[in-house]
């Protein structure tokens, strides 16, 4: 293994998850069989996205609902399957976002933005 990939975030199978903490996630999308019950996985259609577990349960994220929505009656998420630390934003990125958070604070307290 290189020092790189050891620094690099991997897939880590579900069981292995913090009991608490916000995470990179896999959800697996399943087609449903006719009876309602889950038939395969459906492939091209997984969720990766930042879910957040407290005391072992994972809070479904909001997206999943819309997603579902938007693809129809005849598929739905299953549970998690792997896992994955967040990565650290990239520091150019977070330095833009604090100045740009700074001025528009200030300028929200010298009235200077107006919303009309």
């Amino acid at each position: 293994m290189t020092p790189e990939t050891r620094l690099t975030p991997q897939w880590q199978d579900i069981s292995t998850a913090p009991e608490n903490g916000e995470f990179l996630t896999f959800w697996p999308g399943f087609k449903l069989g006719a009876d309602g019950n889950l038939t395969r996985i459906r492939k091209g259609k997984p969720f990766i996205g930042v879910a957040q577990r407290t005391h072992g349960v994972w809070d479904e994220p909001e997206a999943l609902n819309a997603i579902g929505d938007y693809f129809g009656d005849d598929w739905e998420y299953g549970e998690p399957t792997h896992w994955m630390p967040l990565p650290t934003p990239p520091k150019d990125i977070s330095a833009k976002i604090r100045r740009e958070a700074a001025r528009d604070m200030k300028a929200d307290m010298y009235g200077e933005n107006s919303n009309g």
